[in-house]
């Protein structure tokens, strides 16, 4: 807030509520933004002036001119002229002449001095008889030079306009007071600004709130409520009341106004009454969109927090409830991020396994999301088989086709030629909810509750997916290999065997064979023998020279001799301590559907 004497030009600081009232009308996303637009405004660039003009000419269309600050709107005002005017910028196109450049110019000078006449500037000017004062006496209170005043009274008055020399100075003169008066100002009030707390702290306790709310609602579902007013719990409905306190943009209100996203602001919040006529279903619905919205949040992981929250949730009542969680993971998981579940699960297998009951269930997590990921990519498989988007067929796809009646048949083939011209959803899950029955008859294993509709996983990801659970392989990655490997479109059964026998051999279920055509992937299994890859290399060399001389190697162990270093390295097998031995049977065996 620039302060002159006793006189601010910006708005005054306020109270929480008249500043958050007044920000929520402020046209900028976040403080990025703010500060990008001034920067570029007074950049030499041509091209970061013309983008400045322009996000300043949306802010203005995002809401109502009369509330666009007017450090802001002087600044667009004064900038028409000058990104067309060739003294200023040599490179520009399509320059304006100096006949229009002076009407521009001239038009702006006046507009900028008629704001001295409003309210808003007699409001930051701090005199109670601000309005009393001559058109000079207004101008001298705000720092404003008796000489400008002359060139604006010319304008409006004179026979004959200013020269454009002048009102190039004029211009120059303003562009540069504005900076000093608001831009610089309102830089160093939004970078000054502390918050109370961390700012970490406060999205992951309204997320948590908002997480909770969601718990709650399907709780009162699963013991039969229907809405609002057959739940006997206050605690519950008043929770559920709060609802529109815990979204982000409540959050951004409360600690972090510069980043509230303005066009969620103008819509219009539910009302308590409002939530009291929905369903819970309904409510339900609308808390998993309120969750989505703290995706585009960088402060935090949100995808961490909801895991550990599905986890803490399986441990205390020791099984998946996928009537609770199911509808939350399938929502999510159908707008995009089912990736984001299955990595922060994949984690508390593979990495943060010092919590055994968290990794153990996030097993069973994986599983249930691999089978509604490895159906989702036989139902889209076996759609561009039907549809004839794909000619080459696999063995399961021919026997699922030669079992269909012609009557099945011919029903597929319509809905498809119809797909051709209606592309309403309508149809999309028609055609999704035949194939999906058909792949369920012939696969009794992926019967499963969570049915999803995003796209599948392409091949890219399932492969950096594979290379995950093979490089730090532990009992699951069998199980977990199996299921990437049926999803890719046309897997190879020689990678296939190498990878499995790979896991084996890092497992200790299998010796391995000192063989001079077999190589065991590098990358994946030096670092867990402790030795580098150049004695790897060395060590196959040295295999081929000699395998008309077939040693013996022991079954725990193997002697890998180094010729530059004559050092000898023993690489140990043996099987890792686990709880693999405890688990169902349906855990340990290969996932070959």
């Amino acid at each position: 807030m620039k302060v002159v004497g006793k006189r601010k030009f910006s708005v005054p600081k306020t109270s929480k509520k008249i500043l958050t009232d007044n920000l929520i009308s402020a046209p900028w996303k976040n403080k990025d933004e703010w500060l990008d637009v001034y920067h570029k405004a007074y950049s030499s660039n041509l091209t970061d002036q013309i983008e400045a003009y322009n996000t300043m000419q949306k802010w203005q269309d995002r809401i109502l001119k009369a509330t666009l600050p007017l450090g802001v709107k002087c600044t667009c005002m004064l900038l028409q002229g000058v990104i067309k005017d060739k003294v200023f910028h040599p490179e520009v196109e399509n320059s304006l002449s100096e006949e229009d450049l002076v009407f521009i110019y001239g038009g702006s000078i006046m507009r900028f001095l008629n704001f001295l006449e409003t309210k808003r500037v007699a409001l930051v000017s701090g005199e109670q008889n601000f309005a009393r004062k001559t058109f000079y006496g207004k101008a001298k209170t705000i720092d404003i030079p008796d000489w400008i005043v002359n060139v604006r009274h010319q304008i409006s008055h004179g026979v004959v306009l200013p020269q454009i020399d002048l009102l190039r100075i004029c211009i120059t003169f303003l562009l540069r007071y504005l900076k000093k008066v608001y831009w610089e100002i309102d830089e160093k009030r939004l970078n000054d600004m502390i918050l109370k707390r961390p700012r970490n702290e406060t999205l992951e306790e309204y997320f948590m709130k908002l997480l909770n709310v969601y718990l709650l609602l399907k709780e009162q579902q699963k013991i039969g409520n229907k809405n609002y007013y057959s739940i006997e719990d206050d605690f519950v409905k008043n929770e559920i009341l709060n609802i529109e306190k815990y979204r982000l943009v409540s959050e951004q209100l409360d600690n972090a106004p510069w980043e509230v996203n303005y066009d969620i602001v103008r819509k219009q919040s539910l009302t308590e009454d409002e939530i009291k006529t929905f369903t819970l279903a309904k409510i339900s619905l609308i808390s998993i969109s309120y969750i989505k919205e703290y995706n585009d949040v960088n402060d935090i992981d949100i995808w961490k927090l909801l895991t550990s929250k599905i986890l803490e949730d399986t441990c205390q009542h020791e099984c998946i409830r996928l009537d609770i969680w199911g509808s939350l993971i399938k929502v999510l998981s159908d707008r995009g991020f089912v990736t984001k579940f299955l990595d922060h699960f994949l984690d508390y297998v593979f990495k943060d396994t010092h919590d055994l009951s968290k990794s153990v269930w996030s097993r069973r997590w994986l599983i249930v999301l691999l089978q509604a990921l490895l159906k989702r990519s036989k139902i889209e498989k076996l759609k561009e088989i039907l549809s004839g988007e794909r000619n080459r067929k696999h063995k399961w796809e021919k026997r699922i086709i030669s079992s269909l009646s012609l009557q099945e048949i011919k029903n597929l083939k319509e809905m498809f030629v119809k797909s051709k011209y209606d592309l309403s959803k309508k149809l999309t899950s028609e055609i999704y909810s035949t194939i999906s029955k058909i792949v369920d008859a012939r696969n009794p294993r992926l019967r499963s509750k969570l049915r999803l509709m995003c796209d599948p996983l392409d091949s890219s990801t399932i492969k950096e997916y594979i290379f995950r659970v093979c490089r730090e392989p532990n009992d699951f990655s069998q199980i977990a290999f199996h299921f990437f490997v049926d999803m890719l479109t046309n897997p190879s059964p020689r990678i296939r065997k190498s990878m499995k026998k790979l896991i084996d051999v890092y497992q200790g279920n299998v010796k391995i064979e000192k063989t001079s055509n077999v190589v065991y992937t590098a990358p994946m299994i030096l670092k867990q023998f402790n030795i580098t890859e150049k004695i790897y290399l060395d060590w196959l060399e040295e295999n081929k020279r000699q395998k008309s001389n077939k040693d013996k190697v022991p079954e725990s162990s193997q002697i890998v001799e180094n010729d530059s270093t004559k050092s000898v390295y023993t690489v140990e097998f043996s099987p890792i301590s686990t709880t693999y031995d405890k688990w169902p049977k349906f855990l340990k065996l290969p996932w070959s559907v």
